[in-house]
C-alpha cells in the first residue's frame, strides 16, 4: 500500500501533465516617463507612478488588442488576447510588466511585443497630465524556450509526496481496523 499508492498517483499525474497542451509565457517591459526636453517643469515621481496605473488600464483595452493583432495579421479574437494578457506595475513604480500566454511560443512573443508597441503609441498620445508623458518598450520579449505549464517534474514530485502521505494513511487504517471494518480492541 505504501509503495503502490504513490506510484499510481505519481504515474497518473505525470501522464496527464505530459498530455496537456503546453502554455508559453512571453514578457516585455515598458517604461512610463516624461519626454526629455519637453515641458517647463519635470513631473514628480509620484505623478509618474500614478500615471503608470492609468497606462496599465490603457494596455488592457480592446482597441489596443485589436490594433496589435491586426498589425500582426493574426486571426485572433481581441477578447482572447485580453484573457491571456496581463499588465502590472512593478515595484519601481514607472515600469509595467506585460505578459502574454499562448500555446505557441513564437506567437506569444509576437503578440506581447505588438501590444507593447501599440500601447506605447496610445499612452504617449493621451493627454493624461500637464506633462508630456512618453511610454517606451525598454525590454522586448524573447521567444520562450520552455513551457510555463504543465510542469511534469513539479507535478510528479507533488503527487509523490501526496501519494506517500495517502499510502501511509491507508496502511495505518488497514492496521488499525479489522477486516470487518471495526476497530481492533480488547475482547471481553
Amino acid at each position: 500500500m505504501i509503495i503502490l499508492v504513490p506510484l499510481v498517483i505519481t504515474g497518473t499525474t505525470v501522464a496527464v501533465s505530459l498530455l496537456r497542451t503546453p502554455l508559453y509565457e512571453a514578457s516585455a517591459t515598458m517604461l512610463v516617463g516624461q519626454e526629455q526636453g519637453k515641458g517647463d517643469s519635470p513631473a514628480r515621481v509620484e505623478e509618474l507612478q500614478a500615471l503608470t496605473l492609468s497606462a496599465v488600464d490603457i494596455i488592457t483595452t480592446r482597441p489596443v488588442a485589436e490594433e496589435a493583432t491586426s498589425g500582426l495579421g493574426l486571426a485572433i479574437d481581441p477578447e482572447a488576447v485580453l484573457e491571456n494578457l496581463s499588465a502590472e506595475q512593478t515595484e519601481s513604480g514607472q515600469l509595467i510588466e506585460l505578459t502574454y500566454t499562448d500555446t505557441d511560443a513564437e506567437r506569444s512573443q509576437r503578440v506581447v511585443d505588438a501590444v507593447g508597441e501599440v500601447a506605447s503609441e496610445e499612452i504617449s498620445a493621451q493627454p493624461m497630465s500637464a506633462h508630456d508623458i512618453k511610454a517606451t518598450v525598454v525590454e522586448a520579449a524573447s521567444v520562450p524556450s520552455t513551457p510555463e505549464e504543465p510542469d511534469p517534474l513539479r507535478n510528479g514530485i507533488l503527487a509523490a509526496v501526496m501519494g506517500t502521505m495517502l499510502g501511509f494513511g491507508l496502511a495505518f487504517l488497514m492496521e488499525v481496523l479489522e477486516p470487518s471494518g471495526k476497530p481492533r480492541g480488547k475482547m471481553e
